[in-house]
């Protein structure tokens, strides 16, 4: 059976001459939760806006056997949901409703599968009870978690996860790693949290300055104090 992605001598270059992915090349198996690891400035996000199609550099990668180019770009973004560290980035309708049914609308779906979609998705999060309410009058992590509602509610076989835990305090933090434990579904998550990697994923893949310099059992790579220290992951 192939790889649900497969990412094959990825290399990107900003406009401004930054290397950003060199050579990077990964395959995510379905039902993987891979963390992506690495210091400041390592390509993590970069390697994620390639996964629908947000960046197009050198490269071939294909997801569900498709590989990424124009004329996929539609059938990609339906398989490939993509959350953003800042929530604001993804709330910009009047109401969570809105914000929840945006995708979906925009795929076309009935009204009926609409609704139904969306409270699916809210009660995934633990907020069908904000339905109706503004987006931007809820805490930080709410907003969160109806950011994540609002990729949810188009029944995506791959989540994309941009530092998740960052900015929230220690219970809500916990809230949002049990919600991610329960999402069955193929998940990668670039963050600095190493023990949020520990708890939900069982593959790690380490990058440093756009390099892949690691990748393998999250157990493994985790336990190597060595490696992690030499790339500014843990205390020495």
């Amino acid at each position: 059976m192939r790889p649900l992605i497969e990412i094959k001598d990825l290399s990107y270059t900003y406009p401004d001459g930054n290397v950003a992915l060199e050579n990077v090349s990964l395959e995510v198996e379905e039902r993987d939760c891979i963390g992506l690891i690495g210091p400041n400035g390592a390509g993590k996000s970069t390697l994620l806006l390639h996964l629908n199609g947000i960046l197009r550099g050198s490269n071939q990668i294909q997801v569900d056997g498709l590989e990424i180019t124009a004329e996929t770009l539609p059938k990609i973004r339906e398989k490939v949901a993509l959350v953003f560290q800042d929530p604001e980035h993804q709330l910009f309708m009047p109401t969570v409703y809105d914000d929840t049914a945006f995708g979906p609308i925009n795929l076309g779906w009935d009204k009926n599968k609409v609704n139904w979609q969306v409270d699916l998705a809210l009660q995934e999060v633990d907020m069908l009870t904000a339905k109706h309410r503004s987006s931007h009058h809820l805490s930080f992590g709410e907003k969160k978690r109806i950011a994540l509602a609002t990729v949810l509610s188009m029944k995506p076989k791959i989540l994309v996860l941009d530092e998740p835990s960052s900015n929230l305090d220690p219970k809500h933090r916990w809230e949002m790693i049990d919600l991610f434990k329960n999402l069955n579904i193929t998940k990668l998550i670039a963050t600095h949290d190493l023990e949020m990697v520990s708890t939900l994923c069982n593959k790690v893949a380490l990058l440093n300055r756009g390099r892949l310099k690691a990748f393998g059992p999250a157990a493994e790579i985790l336990g190597n104090k060595d490696l992690l220290v030499s790339y500014d992951l843990a205390k020495p």
